[in-house]
C-alpha cells in the first residue's frame, strides 16, 4: 500500500488523439528487476482505474512538471 504526500507531477496524462473520452482507464504499476547476475524479474499490478471526462477542458497546467526545487524545470 502506497501512501504518498506532497508528490509532484513528472509525466502528464495526454490524449493526443482524444480516443479516450467517457471511457474507463486502468492504472498498472509496473517494475523491473535486471540484477547483474540472474534471472530477469518484471511484473505489473492494477493501483486504480478512473473513468475519463466526455468534454475536455482547455487552459494551462496548473503545475510544473518535477520537483519546484530543481535547477532545470522544462
Amino acid at each position: 500500500m502506497l501512501s504518498l504526500d506532497h508528490e509532484f507531477v513528472e509525466y502528464y496524462m495526454v490524449d493526443v488523439n482524444k480516443d479516450l473520452k467517457d471511457k474507463n482507464v486502468q492504472v498498472f504499476l509496473r517494475w523491473e528487476v535486471m540484477s547483474t547476475v540472474g534471472f530477469y524479474y518484471a511484473d505489473m499490478i492494477e493501483i486504480g482505474s478512473l473513468k475519463v471526462p466526455e468534454k475536455y477542458t482547455r487552459g494551462s497546467r496548473k503545475y510544473k512538471p518535477g520537483p519546484p526545487n530543481r535547477t532545470e524545470n522544462y
